[in-house]
């Protein structure tokens, strides 16, 4: 398919496309998905949109880090081709009308994972992406949807390095035939169910990296499954953080399983309230943790905790102040 794959390779060339149009010549558009793209305006901005988030994502990579985001895009290419094509849409739909709205959901899905390639406290990072569409003989979802998405940086000093070994092997972890963050049990490979692991940059500061791991499945027809799990490196250690590098005085696990418990107000009329014991198995799992700069945030996954939902509470610095170590006032203040 010729859809935008001249424009990606001179990116600088495309600010001179107008903010409406797609890019590519629409003169010269031959398949479904191109000509879909020339009929309407929405997605020949979105394409037009798209072709400069690709061109910014490449700049600056090393020739060996583009290979392999040319490659990403390349495979989206096919897989926009495949997903939205006349006999993959759904039952009794119009492809006149289902195509468009079949590519506007890949294309946000698309631009949600290019904005990942950017520069961060020095790092260039990119995304390595697999797209793969396997047939299913399930008339409303004709194929099964799969997008695994993974941080990398382009560089080679300790931090990249470890970074890149670490993001290679959690990724390879929630792939395949795996247990998601709440324990759920997933397998990608399947035909009936689709399926997205997506690795994105939360947070930083001078001290820490901050990473998000989201996975998502849909058993066609039926649930909808998501799960995440939070990932957080030193820069100057190129190395995880362990919850001992924040708490280590005497009854920590206690102080924060109870502060935890007091923020968390359960959505159901009537229901118990929750005590520490409910939350104690998050409170020493970095999984769980995000850092602002109001204070340390724990998430819970959906019916980890009932009858409160899947809250997340923020426990402030201040009251945390007596239990951590002095390395967690690195972490105090957020970009």
């Amino acid at each position: 398919m010729r859809l935008v794959i001249a424009a990606l390779l001179f990116g600088m060339s495309l600010l001179l496309v107008p903010a409406q149009a797609a890019s590519f010549s629409c003169e010269a558009a031959e398949t479904p998905v191109e000509k879909s793209i020339c009929s309407d305006e929405t997605l020949s901005a979105m394409d037009s949109t798209l072709a400069l988030a690709f061109a910014h994502a490449m700049a600056g990579l090393t020739e060996e880090a583009g290979i392999v985001a040319r490659q990403g895009q390349s495979d989206w290419l096919n897989y926009i081709d495949t997903v939205c094509a006349d006999e993959n849409l759904r039952r009794g739909t119009v492809p006149e009308f289902e195509r468009p709205i079949c590519l506007r959901q890949l294309y946000l899905e698309r631009l949600a994972i290019l904005e990942q390639n950017r520069l961060v406290h020095g790092y260039r990072f990119y995304t390595v992406d697999r797209y793969a569409a396997l047939a299913n003989d399930n008339p409303e979802f004709k194929v099964a949807r799969k997008v695994t998405s993974s941080l990398r940086i382009d560089g080679f000093d300790a931090f990249a390095l470890a970074f890149n070994a670490a993001a290679a092997e959690i990724t390879t972890a929630y792939s395949g035939k795996y247990k998601d963050f709440a324990g759920k049990a997933a397998d990608d490979t399947k035909a009936q169910q689709d399926n997205a692991v997506l690795m994105r940059i939360v947070a930083h500061n001078d001290a820490l990296l901050s990473v998000r791991l989201d996975t998502a499945r849909y058993n066609h027809g039926a649930e909808y499954d998501t799960s995440f799990g939070m990932f957080h490196f030193w820069f100057d250690e190129a190395r995880p953080l362990e919850a001992s590098d924040l708490f280590e005085q005497q009854g920590w696990q206690e102080t924060l399983a109870v502060l935890i418990a007091e923020r968390i107000a359960p959505d159901i009329l009537y229901a118990p309230a929750v005590d520490a014991a409910d939350v104690a198995f998050a409170v020493d799992d970095p999984l769980q943790w995000s850092f602002t700069d109001a204070g340390m945030m724990v998430e819970f996954e959906p019916g980890q905790i009932e009858p409160a939902g899947s809250p997340a509470v923020v426990v402030p610095w201040s009251v945390l102040v007596d239990v951590m170590t002095f390395r967690g006032a690195d972490i105090s203040i957020w970009n």
